[in-house]
């Protein structure tokens, strides 16, 4: 009797585990499915909502170009400004720190306003080969006779006002000049003679080569008119000359990238563009006047520096 008990619970037990064992497996053999189809969902999901982010983006983009587009067409007074809590920003024209590694002038071409303004301090070999002294007649000798070297180099001080357009700048030119040579004691005795030439004129500038312009050719030419004074001992004569011609040409060498820093220091600061190196070669014709002194020079060559404001 007890035998036939313990046969029936041990069936009873086994039938148990068989469904216990049973729903186990299909537990484990379902799992699976069922949780790639809950990724798979999930993946959906996010798939529909960065589709809906890209769609609110472009939205906005849109949005933001037409506000600026109105702003651009139409500028806001500073009344309109104040109502939206907005400000002016000036550009600064310098690349930040954080993508170049050190602060950085934008590329010349983009920074630089539609007007601009240029400096030059120069020097040249000029001398009045062909001048005739008025103290000794024509016969008497040449020019380097009585003034073999001047004592003040032409020196020349010059203002460019320019406009910057797609391949360089055109100005206008508004130059002073200073010349003294002492005479030759020996063969005139104490005198000197000083030409003080003022140019206005046009100036073609090739200064957009290049992303900076490391090398900007240009070519010059006007019109000048000169005072000029010559003395012997006591005895002084002078005046001025009717307008001449004077053309020349040459290139401008940039000196920013010897100094970066110092270069956007500049320019923050004082408006500085560029700085340069320049030479140049230049002529001055004679008056058409026959009764001017002959000041004009051959084929002469200068240098200087100048800055781009």
């Amino acid at each position: 009797m007890v035998a036939g008990h313990s046969a029936r619970y041990f069936a009873l037990d086994f039938h148990v585990a068989l469904l216990v064992a049973a729903f186990a497996a299909a537990f484990f053999l379902l799992l699976p499915p069922c949780a790639l189809a809950q990724n798979v969902t999930q993946f959906q999901e996010e798939e529909i909502k960065d589709k809906e982010r890209e769609v609110k983006k472009k939205q906005l983009e849109q949005e933001r170009k037409a506000e600026e587009a109105k702003v651009l067409s139409q500028p806001m007074t500073e009344e309109e400004l104040q109502n939206a809590n907005l400000v002016e920003v000036q550009p600064l024209n310098v690349l930040p720190s954080d993508l170049t590694s050190s602060y950085r002038l934008l590329p010349y071409k983009y920074r630089r306003a539609k007007w601009g303004h240029m400096i030059t301090l120069g020097a040249s070999m000029y001398q009045p080969v062909n001048y005739q002294t008025y103290f000794e007649s024509a016969s008497a000798g040449s020019y380097s006779l009585y003034y073999p070297s001047p004592s003040v180099p032409l020196v020349e001080l010059c203002y460019t006002y320019r406009y910057n357009w797609a391949f360089g700048g055109i100005g206008i030119d508004v130059a002073y000049s200073y010349f003294q040579a002492q005479a030759n004691q020996a063969t005139f005795g104490a005198g000197s003679l000083t030409i003080q030439p003022i140019r206005i004129g046009g100036k073609l500038i090739l200064d957009t080569l290049f992303g900076e312009p490391y090398v900007a050719p240009f070519v010059y030419g006007g019109m000048y008119e000169a005072f000029y004074s010559e003395s012997q001992g006591n005895v002084t004569a002078g005046g001025n000359t009717a307008p001449a011609l004077y053309y020349g040409a040459g290139v401008l060498l940039q000196l920013n990238w010897l100094d970066e820093s110092a270069a956007v220091e500049s320019y923050n600061q004082s408006g500085i563009e560029n700085s340069y190196f320049y030479i140049d070669v230049r002529q001055y014709q004679q008056s058409s006047s026959a009764a001017d002194p002959n000041l004009s020079s051959n084929l002469v060559v200068g240098g200087g520096v100048a800055m781009e404001f």
